[in-house]
């Protein structure tokens, strides 16, 4: 055989496996990249069903946090930390009546 000829061979068996490989991990990146699009739109559905639960907590887990002098101290009034607050009572349509401090920055 002629070197020519056989440096031809070996260099197109050499262009074979490289040109192989890259297709394989292109392959592989399109994978990743389907698993990928499909997570991201899965958290996005369980994020849409789930967003309520996630924004409000609607039960506290014992009555001791219920009232501000239950909590553990540095945490039951901004007095505490000598912030300018004030203390509010607000009524709502339905009765009921929500505490809070308005703190003043």
């Amino acid at each position: 055989m002629d070197e020519s000829v056989a440096s031809q061979i070996v260099t197109e068996g050499e262009t074979s496996f490289l040109f192989n490989a890259f297709m394989g991990l292109v392959g592989l990146m399109q994978s990743m990249l389907w698993y990928g699009m499909l997570m991201f739109v899965f958290m996005l559905i369980y994020l849409y069903f789930y967003q309520e639960s996630m924004l409000y907590v609607n039960n506290m887990p014992d009555a001791k946090t219920k009232f501000p002098e239950n909590l553990p101290q540095g945490f039951r009034s901004p007095a505490e930390r000598n912030l300018p607050f004030e203390d509010l009572r607000l009524k709502t349509k339905d009765g009921l009546t929500l505490a809070g401090w308005f703190v003043k920055q």
